[in-house]
This record gives structure tokens, C-alpha cells and sequence, in this order.
């Protein structure tokens, strides 16, 4: 795994966090749905089970979600300690900004008051830098 997948970890597991609670959300949507039908017709079937295979499923995703919560913290936690290691405060501030708050390049240089260019070269500087340190423990 290179240095720059090693930081992007943290916006993929969001990505994940964001894509399972939208699932989340439909399902609870359409379990709203299922309880509407149920109220309103009589049904045949064992209106009771699709209910709670809904609730189950619900119970479920939010399991899942709280454990990629979870997760997302402790790497964003290990990329923090390694951005932190950086000896260039500007170096930091464009790291932190891209891999833990997840702004896009042109939102760093506005924000920093540089031009777009800058911001990536001293973003591949930080990088080699990174990756030096990460292949040469301290002692």
C-alpha cells in the first residue's frame, strides 16, 4: 500500500459510512411503508414477519454502521499522528485538510491562499516525506 492509500483510507471508509446510513435511511423509509400497508389492509400472509425482518434489517445496518464509525475513527486517529509527524506547518495543514476533512484541492488552495499548483507540490513533497519516514522507523 503506498503512503497516499494508506491517508485516503479515511475517505473511503466515510464514503462507505455515507453510502450504508443512505441504505439505511431507504430502509427505514420503506419499513415506514410495510407498517402503512399492514395498518391499512388486511393481509393474508403473516404481515408480522415483514415487519420485523424490516426492524431486523434496520438493527442490523445500524450494527454495521456504528463498527465503520468506529473504525473510520482509529484510522482517522493513526493519519492524524502521522500528519502530525510532518516537521512543515503548511505541509500539515494542506495534509490534514485533504485526508482528514476531505476538501478538494482548489478549497485548500483558497482556504491557505495559495494557487492549486502549490498546494500539490507541496502536497508531493509532504508525501516523500511521509513515505521516507514511514519506510525508516525512528529507533
Amino acid at each position: 500500500m503506498t503512503i497516499k492509500q494508506y491517508l485516503r483510507q479515511a475517505y473511503r471508509l466515510d464514503e462507505k459510512i455515507r453510502t450504508d446510513q443512505a441504505e439505511l435511511d431507504q430502509l427505514r423509509e420503506l419499513s415506514a411503508t410495510v407498517k402503512g400497508l399492514i395498518i391499512g389492509d388486511r393481509i393474508q400472509s403473516s404481515p408480522r414477519n415483514a415487519v420485523e425482518d424490516a426492524v431486523i434489517k434496520v438493527v442490523s445496518l445500524e450494527e454495521k454502521i456504528a463498527n465503520e464509525i468506529k473504525n473510520l475513527v482509529e484510522v482517522k486517529e493513526n493519519i492524524r499522528l502521522m500528519i502530525e509527524s510532518l516537521d512543515n506547518e503548511t505541509e500539515k495543514l494542506i495534509c490534514a485538510k485533504r485526508y482528514l476533512l476531505f476538501m478538494s484541492w482548489e478549497d485548500i488552495a483558497v482556504d491557505l491562499n495559495y494557487s492549486c499548483r502549490h498546494v500539490t507540490r507541496l502536497h508531493g513533497r509532504s508525501l516523500l516525506k511521509l513515505e521516507r519516514k514511514r519506510k525508516t522507523p525512528e529507533a
